[in-house]
């Protein structure tokens, strides 16, 4: 139903921007599509990121999570979900960190999607990320000098290796810019 009002929206937002020369109905016709991108697809509720309790090496979701794919409610409960191998960081003798953004998709399967390891790690882009996913949050790995990082087998507390977990309910990739109204 929301999906439905929301094309709706968008659809009578097109047309009074097709029939006008005026730039503020074309930033609006911007606004409302972006705004129903927005509420259609994201997490509701706070995962509870945290270091997995039966494999320390994956990050669980603690909590059951509420999240909203294409205008359509889904719930997910808790689960470990293990690190891409991708993420693995062999010891160069520098700090590197890396990030990886967890999405789910309609049946209830978390996705980590790697962002690049570096000195400074930066998340990965929205167009990496899965489409029709809703973001739950992201981790930030980072191995000290003189540590490596196995994704499959090395603990997120172990020694020279810092982990922080985000939750991202509400958080969104590509949030609506209202100062476009002003």
């Amino acid at each position: 139903m929301a999906r439905t009002t929301v094309e709706a929206v968008v659809r009578t937002a097109q047309n009074l921007a097709a029939s006008s020369p005026r730039s503020d109905v074309a930033a609006m016709f911007d606004l409302v599509v972006r705004l129903g991108n927005f509420l259609a697809t994201r997490c509701l509720t706070a995962a509870g990121l945290v270091i997995g309790s039966v494999a320390p090496e994956k990050v669980k979701i603690a909590n059951t999570i509420t999240f909203v794919i294409n205008g359509k409610f889904y719930s997910k409960t808790t689960a470990e979900i293990a690190i891409p191998a991708t993420m693995t960081m062999a010891d160069n003798g520098a700090t590197r960190q890396v990030y990886g953004v967890l999405t789910v998709d309609v049946n209830g399967t978390v996705t980590i999607t790697p962002g690049t390891i570096a000195l400074s790690a930066v998340l990965p882009s929205s167009d990496s990320l899965p489409a029709d996913q809703a973001m739950i949050g992201h981790v930030k790995i980072s191995a000290a000098a003189g540590t490596a990082f196995t994704a499959t087998s090395t603990s997120l507390a172990a020694a020279g290796i810092t982990t922080t977990y985000t939750d991202a309910q509400w958080i969104d990739r590509d949030f609506p810019d209202f100062t476009a109204l002003q």
